[in-house]
């Protein structure tokens, strides 16, 4: 098994590279996994803090396991699942079958497409594809950079966000989305955040937007607040401009990238001022210009920072922890074969 872990790979992914990956087996599937920092290399028992051993497993759905087998001083046995804190942990799938999908979603494959390709429900298809676009959502709020100068029109929106299905331990921090966009540049920032008030709003603006910039918004007269202070002095000390945005004849941001996504289909719009991680998802391909080999690089790097690695339990979970008779467990015939 691989021992270490490293930054995604300079090999050309591709679909055939993990067909051919599956044919090898699921040891294969792990050791690639744990070379590209996916899944963890090591981990740390629970009980006595020494470091587990892989053992292969039959009756399990990856393989293997985790685990520590103690007979003298503390005697316990302690089972880890090889996904614990990964991006498959919450899935019943095969790991190479979540690849297989998520390599089918970054290509761009319809949902049809997938369901009869790899002979999955429906719905299991688009459950795993809306835990990619979750992974965009934050790969965008990552990437998000400062807009604007001198005679740059940015446009401000700010919308609720979708609450969707997250992976387990995975969910989107906060309740609404603030969005901002350089109609000439196509240079954007994402920010999610708990609350939609006007000192939420005031503080973007000073991190995000640069002095001088034009803001063409219609939040102003929702949140009252060209007569605070607050703004008075930012509009005074940055030289920025608060404009209202002309609804008849303006475009929103975020209704400006749906509008965009062409491959969304008429059923799925959601409804106004509504944020959709379908806006993210196109966001991000737009960015990489739909080469796929950047897409992939970008989405697993997103998914590798949005789930650490982990080595150790957070927490001794005695519950998990089968204590057993000493004798007992040195009369006991282990089955598995130690990897």
């Amino acid at each position: 098994m691989a021992t270490s872990s490293n930054s995604t790979s300079d090999e050309r992914l591709d679909m055939r590279f993990f067909f051919n990956l599956e044919q090898k087996g699921r040891k294969a599937v792990l050791e690639w996994c744990m070379k590209e920092g996916l899944i963890t290399y090591e981990y740390k028992c629970s009980v006595c803090g020494r470091d587990m051993k892989l053992f292969e497993r039959k009756d399990g759905r990856d393989g293997y396991n985790w685990m520590c087998r103690i007979a003298t001083g503390n005697p316990h046995s302690v089972k880890r699942s090889i996904r614990k804190g990964s991006f498959f942990e919450d899935s019943r799938m095969e790991i190479i079958t979540i690849l297989l999908i998520t390599m089918y979603w970054i290509k761009g494959a319809t949902h049809s497409f997938v369901v009869e390709d790899l002979h999955l429900a429906k719905q299991t298809v688009t459950d795993w594809m809306s835990y990619c676009r979750a992974v965009c959502v934050e790969i965008c709020v990552k990437e998000s950079v400062q807009l604007g100068g001198a005679e740059v029109v940015v446009e401000l929106t700010e919308s609720e966000f979708e609450q969707q299905k997250p992976i387990k331990g995975k969910k989107v921090n906060g309740n609404w989305v603030f969005g901002g966009f350089e109609r000439e540049s196509n240079k954007f920032f994402i920010r999610v955040v708990e609350h939609n008030d006007r000192m939420t709003l005031f503080e973007i603006i000073k991190e995000l937007i640069l002095p001088g910039t034009t803001i063409v918004s219609d939040c102003w007269q929702t949140y009252d607040c060209l007569s605070d202070e607050s703004f008075i002095n930012l509009q005074t000390n940055n030289g920025l401009i608060f404009k209202n945005m002309d609804t008849n004849t303006q475009t929103s941001f975020s209704e400006a990238a749906w509008n965009t996504h062409m491959k969304v289909p008429k059923h799925a719009k959601r409804p106004k001022n509504v944020f959709d991680s379908h806006v993210a998802e196109f966001i991000w391909r737009k960015k990489y210009h739909g080469n796929v080999q950047n897409l992939i690089k970008s989405f697993f790097q997103g998914v590798k920072e949005l789930y650490p690695l982990k080595f150790e339990d957070n927490q001794t979970f005695v519950e998990n922890c089968i204590v057993i008779n000493p004798v007992n467990l040195k009369d006991r015939q282990v089955s598995d074969k130690e990897q």
